[in-house]
């Protein structure tokens, strides 16, 4: 094919039927250009073949051709080209009756189909009919219930799901028939689509429906509240902050915006409606603040009929038509109550600037379902729509409807309609002078409905501490709540003053550190989901003094920096800690130690690196031995009785090369998980030297005389000959031990040597 623009060509037993096999096609615009496609033809033979060429602007040109593969070079031959003789000749007539021709909807390949429409195929008589009783309808391979009729020569097969077509799902209809032909032919076709994916839609719960008993039906439209903020000459006032957001919109609404001259809101430029509470009965929104002239997508001059009065712009309620200062910084709430069936439905709003849509079981509610909005200032557009406003209803209903508008500077109007996706044509909402428009009533006649007063966290909130309490405040609500975190249940307080009712749950134990926590809030027969993120607070273990002369992991001691050390030769252990959880505080070793300091940790521990004579004079003994956090002593120079008195002893001998270790009581924790032998000596070594700089280090320095104070001794040293055979290398000593120092100090705390 050359064409300008696009073509498909297609062959079958009917080459226009879903299911006949595309030869070539070429889908878009373009300038005159060539698309060449190899057909196989398994045998001679008269071929259906359909073409199908269109254009949009511009030029336009086709041409179907063959190519002579056998010439040098190939050449092309127009089809039908009687005059040559390799041409591929067609014909025009068939000569053989015609069975039926189908067409279906939704399109083969067709992709985001609306999940409310039907699944279609017409069926149109040819030569032979359709034989009575003979259509079926399959999708993904089960029969469905179509309700077939025929109307003149056609026969419509429809088939309507009693909800949506599943969310995001590609789905295989086939349609099988037989015509009147004798023996009659049995036909199939079998097509795809993909449905749209609307998993991620605002919902409108079945339980935000009300009950029609309590709606006034013989009210039409919307009741609209209109606020213009002006001072005492009657100058219109600009947002704090010339804001036009809705968060600054909804604040105006709330009259919380104070006059400073009267320290009260301030007064109101908009006219008084003709409803008790002051507010306009608007049938449909279409508004502009130069009404009649037109805005956006409705307006006289695009009405298809010319006599649909709803078509011509009208002014913004309570405004003055104009465009001055004067039809500035307005903010109107439309509410209404709006029937719907179950489905899928697309809103839209233009406007001029800024709106939000909501529903909920209150219109007014703090949480109520965001259907849509556009949260800045903008000019409207005749798009339809210009902000799309999609949502899945479950059950048939009516629903309160919320728009909240708002306007800054310059054009103002707004409309609210919604599109039929059947019928693809857009209406205004309640336009009851259109056979496809949705009617919505102005006014509720029920009790006061249920309302989010409070709700804490916040939606979206983020930063939240790991123990905050969550707490919602109910208004006009007594009954039965439920809580979940996650998915989980949790029991939350109820209490109930007057007609409020307050949801409070303190939590057990901390949500997650920096996650998001979901949480859904089960009352009046619906669910409220929202979630807030947690601060990034990740839990720790216990606190750990490690002491030490290295000020840091990266920062050793001047001598150890002087030998060539980059980092504190310790720092092995305190990474090792840290990385099993535990806030280890490194404490620089001293004489006087700070023992307010290292009280408040859950253990101190006295590493190898420290000098002994910290550990000496009476003062110094008293105070590290007075400790009242338990604590754990890494090096046996300071276990001696010259130094804090763990030991009756002096003696200190080194180990000579790669020791063992005995265990006396192997039921001790400390030992969870160490292999010992039958003997009771650990089956892997416990500690041998090691070289630095090429020189061979002293081993572990071990105290071989008798512990003091009751100490128990859990591990000595196990290798024969070793200087330090049976030497205590782990032991411990409860509080109130005396030890066999010169002080005879008695122990503050629970400590262990190793």
């Amino acid at each position: 094919m050359n064409s300008d623009d696009g073509f498909r060509v297609t062959a079958g037993r009917n080459p226009g039927a879903p299911a006949a096999r595309e030869l070539g096609v070429f889908s878009g615009g373009r300038g005159v250009a060539d698309t060449l496609f190899y057909v196989n033809v398994a045998e001679d033979g008269i071929y259906p073949v359909r073409l199908i060429w269109y254009e949009g602007d511009g030029g336009a040109a086709v041409e179907f051709f063959s190519v002579d593969l056998t010439a040098e070079p190939p050449t092309k031959i127009l089809v039908n080209d009687r005059a040559n003789a390799r041409s591929v000749k067609s014909y025009s007539l068939l000569r053989v009756p015609q069975t039926p021709t189908v067409s279906v909807s939704p399109l083969p390949g067709a992709a985001n189909v609306w999940p409310g429409l039907a699944i279609q195929a017409q069926i149109t008589d040819q030569d032979t009919a359709v034989a009575a009783g003979s259509v079926k309808l399959w999708v993904n391979g089960q029969e469905v219930a179509a309700n077939v009729t025929k109307s003149g020569t056609v026969t419509t097969a429809r088939y309507q799901p009693a909800g949506l077509l599943p969310s995001g799902q590609t789905l295989t209809v086939e349609l099988q028939f037989a015509d009147t032909a004798s023996p009659a032919n049995q036909a199939s076709h079998t097509w795809q689509f993909s449905v749209r994916d609307y998993s991620g839609l605002p919902v409108l719960q079945g339980g935000y429906a009300i009950p029609a008993s309590q709606i006034n039906r013989n009210t039409s439209g919307f009741a609209v509240d209109v606020y213009q903020m002006v001072d005492g000459s009657g100058a219109v006032v600009p947002r704090p902050g010339n804001a036009n957001t809705i968060a600054a919109a909804e604040a105006q609404l709330a009259r919380a915006n104070l006059d400073p001259a009267t320290g009260q809101p301030y007064l109101n430029g908009a006219y008084t409606g003709t409803l008790p509470d002051g507010r306009h009965e608007v049938e449909v929104i279409n508004w502009n603040q130069q009404a009649p002239a037109g805005a956006g997508a409705f307006t006289a001059a695009n009405d298809p009929w010319s006599a649909n009065l709803h078509f011509t712009d009208t002014e913004i309620p309570g405004i003055f038509p104009g465009d001055t200062a004067q039809q500035n910084w307005i903010v109107a709430e439309a509410v209404g109550y709006v029937e719907l069936q179950p489905g899928i439905y697309r809103f839209g709003v233009n406007s001029d600037d800024g709106f939000k849509l909501t529903s909920g079981l209150n219109p007014k509610d703090l949480v109520a379902t965001v259907l849509g909005q556009f949260d800045a200032g903008r000019g409207s557009t005749a798009d339809l729509p210009q902000s799309a406003c999609d949502f899945v209803v479950e059950q048939a209903g009516i629903y309160p409807l919320r728009l909240l508008w708002f306007e800054g500077e310059g054009g103002a109007n707004c409309e609210l309609h919604n599109l039929e996706m059947e019928g693809n044509a857009s209406t205004l909402l309640n336009d009851r002078n259109r056979t496809l428009h949705l009617k919505v009533y102005r006014e509720y006649t029920g009790p006061a409905r249920p309302s989010i007063r409070s709700l804490t966290p916040g939606r979206g909130a983020t930063a939240v501490a790991r123990d905050a309490t969550i707490e919602v405040i109910i208004e006009n609500y007594t009954g039965d709540v439920t809580l979940a975190l996650d998915g989980a249940p949790v029991t939350p307080e109820k209490s109930v003053a007057g007609s409020a009712t307050t949801v409070r749950y303190v939590p057990t134990t901390r949500y997650p550190s920096d996650a998001t926590v979901n949480v859904t809030l089960g009352y009046a027969g619906v669910t409220l989901p929202w979630s807030f993120t947690t601060i990034n607070d990740p839990d720790v273990g216990a606190k750990i003094a490690w002491v030490s002369f290295h000020p840091g992991d990266n920062t050793p001691s001047t001598d150890a920096a002087n030998a060539g050390f980059t980092a504190a030769p310790d720092a092995g252990y305190t990474q090792l800690l840290a990385a099993n959880g535990y806030a280890v505080t490194r404490v620089l070793t001293s004489g006087t130690p700070d023992t307010a300091l290292l009280n408040t940790f859950d253990l101190v521990i006295i590493s190898r690196s420290v000098p002994s004579g910290d550990y000496q004079d009476p003062p110094e003994t008293l105070a590290w031995n007075g400790l009242t956090a338990p604590t754990m002593i890494m090096g046996g120079y300071v276990l001696r009785n010259s130094r804090l008195g763990f030991t009756t002893g002096a003696t200190i001998p080194d180990t000579a090369g790669t020791v063992s270790l005995k265990v006396n009581e192997p039921a001790h924790p400390i030992f969870q998980g160490v292999a010992l032998g039958q003997d009771g000596v650990m089956v892997n070594p416990y500690a041998n030297r090691v070289s630095f700089n090429g020189s061979l280090q002293r081993g572990i320095s071990v105290n071989t005389d008798p512990v003091a104070g009751g100490g128990r001794v859990l591990a000595t040293i196990a290798t024969a000959g070793d200087p330090a055979l049976n030497g205590m290398v782990i032991g411990e000593w409860d509080a109130g031990a005396r030890l066999a120092n010169g002080a005879a100090d008695t122990l503050g705390a629970a400590a262990w040597c190793s």
